[in-house]
């Protein structure tokens, strides 16, 4: 199977009517309680069995560090197909993955891939498949074919003595697409209100001429990470007409902007906090009590200079691919007030400049909010169509998935949601960018190990060894009782 560049491809969607209920606040959350995990969401299995499926490469696997997380636990790393790679004159080599073999490998066969003339083998697959594996195929080309491979033969694996369990939900993708995010969210408080066009363009031009003086954030495509993005000011000409050219273009999303956000010294900043479902029949998720913390790199105004054509990423936009470029470079490296050199800081970190600086500042508030965002998330996720489809085939236990939240403060301490995706950059920071060490390095590299340890404590597959990293006390459990 060729590989391909990781995207997101077109959802097949029918835009409805946007609903006139009211939005429902989410400052002061009603929920529960905050609640910690008690205990694994799975028993220990034998610990002569704890074998985990992951591809070798950093394009198109979660890369060194996970596994290396998996083998400080006592984890044997295999692979689930024979990887070759073919320099074809590019930059980059090409990569391909024999995922035949992997598909008779689920089934009790032996397939031998045999290479053509060229083509170097990054890896062998597995001859026998262990009665016990993880498997973390999720980052591969289309994260959706190892799973579906999987899924195809769940039934006949699901046999006593075995078990399994992929960290994939199939067909997650679709309802992350900022189209169908914004629609689900349209009343909910915590994510800024977003129209989606042409279909919502009537209800787009009556709230800029009714809101006054504003700020928009247009996107004109359904991608993520901040692709393509302009912030404009509700009045300029350019706005105008982009919105109204809209009628005979693709589909494109248009937010209000935050433009009051909470900043950090000067600097604008999201949080990348995770999220991950452990079980869809009964729904059960957890967040992350960690993560970090992104600044721009340049500090924040509303100056006109810096809006519509003038645009400026990096007063803007927090996400490292815009601030990390080679015009920037001297933002990017300088030390900064509060955040230093580069562009991160760690939640516990940022949780203590605002006890210092906010009066207001409660951290239990701020995690109810997160907590509730997190529900609403994985709800929606569960909830979707391209999802529900394959419920049915899914055995408890068989499947979760990381997810990454990314999320605002405004000045008065209230969260809101960008956005939420399923590639929640937990691979391998860079060592070097723009030619120099990483600033962020040590501490990217160190969330993203706790994230892992984390997440094998809460699934517990490993218990049954002694295990020194890792802890329960760094989740909140997410309360489903109403519906389950």
């Amino acid at each position: 199977m060729p590989a391909q560049s990781r995207s997101r491809v077109v959802a097949n969607l029918h835009e409805g009517p946007a609903s006139k209920r009211a939005r429902k606040d989410s400052t002061i959350v009603v929920d529960p309680a905050l609640k910690r995990p008690t205990k694994a969401v799975q028993r220990p299995w034998p610990s002569k069995q704890l074998y985990a499926f992951a591809v070798p490469t950093e394009e198109y696997g979660w890369g060194r560090l996970l596994d290396e997380c998996l083998e400080s636990r006592g984890w044997k790393i295999l692979s689930p197909c024979t990887v070759v790679q073919e320099d074809v004159g590019k930059s980059e080599p090409d990569t391909s993955f024999f995922s035949d073999q992997f598909e008779a490998l689920l089934a009790g066969h032996k397939m031998i891939a045999v290479p053509e003339p060229g083509q170097v083998v990054i890896s062998t697959g597995a001859t026998k498949l262990p009665s016990h594996a993880l498997m973390f195929m999720n980052s591969v080309v289309d994260k959706d074919d190892f799973s579906k491979l999987f899924l195809a033969k769940q039934r006949a694996l699901h046999q006593p003595g075995t078990a399994y369990n992929i960290m994939a939900l199939i067909g997650s993708d679709a309802p992350l697409y900022k189209c169908n995010i914004s629609k689900a969210f349209y009343n909910d408080d915590f994510y800024p209100r977003a129209y989606t066009l042409p279909n919502q363009l009537h209800l787009l031009q009556k709230d800029i001429k009714e809101s006054g003086k504003s700020y928009w954030i247009a996107k004109p495509n359904d991608d993520f990470g901040g692709s393509g993005i302009t912030v404009w000011s509700h009045d300029d000409p350019g706005f105008l007409k982009l919105i109204r050219d809209t009628k005979n273009q693709k589909r494109s999303i248009v937010q209000r902007y935050l433009h009051d956000p909470m900043l950090l010294g000067k600097f604008k900043f999201h949080m990348r906090i995770h999220m991950v479902i452990t079980n869809v029949k009964p729904l059960r998720a957890y967040v992350h009590e960690g993560g970090q913390v992104l600044c721009s790199t340049r500090p924040y105004t509303l100056s006109k200079k810096t809006l519509n054509k003038g645009f400026d990423k990096a007063v803007h936009l927090t996400n490292q691919c815009f601030n990390a470029k080679p015009e920037n470079k001297d933002n990017y490296l300088r030390k900064k007030p509060v955040i230093g050199t580069g562009q991160q800081v760690t939640i516990p970190e940022l949780e203590r400049y605002l006890q210092k600086h906010h009066k207001g500042f409660d951290k239990k508030n701020l995690w109810k909010q997160i907590v509730h965002c997190g529900k609403r998330a994985a709800q929606h996720v569960v909830g979707w169509k391209t999802v529900q489809q394959h419920l049915g085939k899914v055995h408890d236990g068989q499947n979760f998935e990381i997810f990454g939240m990314d999320l605002m403060l405004d000045k008065n301490l209230k969260v809101h949601m960008c956005e939420t995706n399923n590639m929640p950059g937990l691979c391998y920071p860079d060592r070097k960018i723009l030619g120099e060490t990483n600033p962020d390095y040590t501490k990217e590299a160190k969330m993203c190990r706790s994230v892992f340890h984390d997440t094998m404590t809460l699934l517990g597959h490993d218990s049954g060894k002694q295990q020194t990293k890792g802890s329960l006390n760094h989740w909140y459990e997410i309360d489903f009782s109403e519906e389950n």
